[in-house]
This record gives C-alpha cells, sequence and structure tokens, in this order.
C-alpha cells in the first residue's frame, strides 16, 4: 500500500517597500521538502488584493528575481494611497499548495505639499520604459492660484553611484494649462532605463510670477521612487557554420543580435548578455557541454572547441546560446549537425 508522502513548507522573513504606484516585496528564499529532499521544481507566486475592494479579485504574479538566498517580486500599477493584502504561495511538484502568512503594505498618498502637489500615475511594468501621467498640478499660496511657467521631472537611479546625474524633462505653460501632462520616459535622449531597478524623482514647479519661489515636490531627501519591471528579451542568431579538424570543431556563427524590450543590446547601456556555443550527441535532451564566448566586433561568434569523449562516427548538434536579462532569458539558434568520425 503506498505511503503517504512527507510535506514541508518553509517561509522566512518578507520586507516590503513601497512607493505611489509600486512596490519590491523581497523574500527569504521559500523552499519544500518532500520527504526530507528539497523539492526543485516547486512554483512560487505572489497573490496580492485590496484590502478593502469589494471586487475581492487577486492579482497572481509568478515572475520575479532571483538574489542571494532572496527572491523579488516587482509590483506596478498600484493604486495610491491604498492597503494592500498578499502573501506567498508555494506548490510543490506532486500538487500540495503551502502559504506564507499574510502580510500589507500601504503605497504612499498623492504627492501635495502645502497646497501645492499633483496626482500621478507611473507605468512601470516593462523594462526599459515607462508612461507617466501627471494630474491636477496645482500651485497655491495664500489661497491664490499662481499660473505656472513650467514643470519640469527629473529621475535617476536611486542611491546609485555610478550614474548620480539626473536626466530632466520639461514642460510649458501650454502644454500643462490643462492641469496634466503625459509622457514617456526615457525622452529625446533615449537614455534607456534599466529593469528591475528603482528610480526616484522629483517634480520642480516654476511660477510665471517671480516673486513666488520655484517649488520641489520631493526634496529634502524625500525624493519619490518607482521601480522598473523585467525587459522582454528576443534574439536573432544565425545557425552555426561548422567544420571539423580531427575531433575539433570550428564555429562561425554570422550574427548574434540582442534585443531589450525591442532595443538592441548595442544600444542599451545596462546589457549584459552572456554567449555561448553549446553541444550534445544527436537525441539527447540536454546540452551536455557549454563554451563560454565573446562576441566579435562585427557582431557573430567564433569559436572552437574539442569533443569531450568523442564517439567515433556520431552525429553531434551544436547551437549558439545568449542568456540575457533579468528574466533569465536564454535564446538559441536553430540547431546545427555535425558528424564526428
Amino acid at each position: 500500500m503506498p505511503t503517504t508522502p512527507t510535506i514541508e513548507f518553509s517561509f522566512g522573513k518578507i520586507r516590503v517597500t513601497s512607493h505611489h504606484t509600486s512596490a519590491a516585496i523581497t523574500a527569504d528564499l521559500p523552499s519544500v521538502k518532500i520527504n526530507g529532499g528539497y523539492d526543485h521544481n516547486a512554483k512560487l507566486t505572489l497573490c496580492y488584493h485590496e484590502k478593502e475592494s469589494l471586487d475581492c479579485s487577486i492579482e497572481i504574479v509568478d515572475e520575479y528575481e532571483l538574489l542571494l538566498g532572496e527572491v523579488r517580486f516587482i509590483l506596478t500599477n498600484l493604486k495610491p494611497d491604498t492597503t494592500y493584502s498578499a502573501y506567498l504561495s508555494l506548490e510543490s511538484s506532486t500538487g500540495e499548495i503551502g502559504t506564507s502568512e499574510q502580510f500589507e503594505f500601504v503605497t504612499e498618498q498623492q504627492i501635495s505639499q502645502d497646497g501645492i502637489g499633483c496626482k500621478i500615475i507611473i507605468n512601470s511594468n516593462r523594462g526599459l520604459f515607462a508612461s507617466v501621467n501627471i494630474s491636477n498640478i496645482k500651485y497655491t499660496k495664500d489661497s491664490v492660484d499662481v499660473a505656472l511657467e513650467s514643470l519640469r521631472f527629473e529621475y535617476r537611479l536611486y542611491n546609485n553611484a555610478q550614474y548620480p546625474e539626473w536626466s530632466a524633462i520639461e514642460f510649458g505653460a501650454d502644454e500643462i494649462a490643462d492641469g496634466s501632462v503625459k509622457f514617456d520616459l526615457p525622452g529625446d535622449d533615449n537614455n534607456y532605463l534599466a529593469e528591475t531597478r528603482t528610480y526616484e524623482y522629483i517634480i520642480v514647479l516654476v511660477p510665471e510670477d517671480d516673486s513666488y519661489e520655484t517649488y520641489i515636490l520631493g526634496d529634502e531627501g524625500q525624493n519619490y521612487r518607482f521601480e522598473m519591471g523585467r525587459a522582454e528579451i528576443s534574439a536573432n542568431i544565425s545557425t552555426p557554420q561548422l567544420t571539423i579538424n580531427d575531433d575539433v570543431v570550428s564555429v562561425d556563427v554570422e550574427r548574434v543580435d540582442i534585443f531589450y524590450d525591442g532595443v538592441s543590446a548595442d544600444y542599451y547601456q545596462f546589457a549584459n548578455p552572456t554567449y555561448s556555443i553549446r553541444y550534445r550527441i544527436k537525441g539527447i535532451d540536454n546540452w551536455t557541454q557549454v563554451i563560454f564566448t565573446q562576441r566579435t566586433e562585427d557582431g557573430g561568434l567564433n569559436e572552437s572547441f574539442s569533443v569531450q569523449n568523442a564517439e567515433p562516427n556520431t552525429v553531434y548538434e551544436v547551437v549558439a546560446a545568449v542568456y540575457a536579462g533579468n528574466s533569465h532569458t536564454l535564446c538559441y539558434s536553430e540547431i546545427a549537425e555535425i558528424c564526428v568520425e
């Protein structure tokens, strides 16, 4: 008679950093054991919903970043000044489900200081781009509505000494006359955003009447923040051209082009792809050997390798591969074949 397996779920500490419309949830790496052995095929998700919503619909997030002993979920398109309830869910390979204790977090309130403020919604669920919607722009002083000459949105990577400079997008009085403005990041400079990173920003309001002071929303170390999502990775990789001399295989790949959210890695300052050549005996599922290499100046790959423990009169399959992005995407070329005699 079969015995019921012993299932053990383990959840550690959970930490939340929330902003106006986004949040980063970092947790100790959860685990599940089946009969004392770790289940490496368990599926982890984050479930959350608005605490006070009558809808009660639950959002499920299955994409996360693996850190050293931790996982991090990025939530975007949240509502400002809203309480959310959430928990982690871990499903074992045998179908049992364990959950963490529920926890709550609150997003920050609408930007407003001393009768001066605005409402801002930032959609940053893509990796390299974000859309910004600023509305209800107001500058009221001593019960007087002050006309604005311009609004400036400044942003930069949060707490990053390597990129300390602010980027800015400015709008004149005619562009903000109705109290709102919409725009996309990056601006015209194509200084693409860094996926899964945190950005800080301020909003600068400049009055037409210089007797009123320029006002900065988010100054004095209280800069507002938003979290970027993951980039979608795609690739165009030429099929490897193969030649063999004894058991040494030479591989020539004409072009390897990687794209982050449709932007070529050649123009994305945060791109850091890893290139490799992989081979296996035809008919085997896994790529048994991996040779890491570098992209050539003309955008291809050129590598040679000796077949390990070569079997005579055996067909080997060879591919070029690229590992890229915080989504940990692995892209392959078409398979090329060669016979080792």
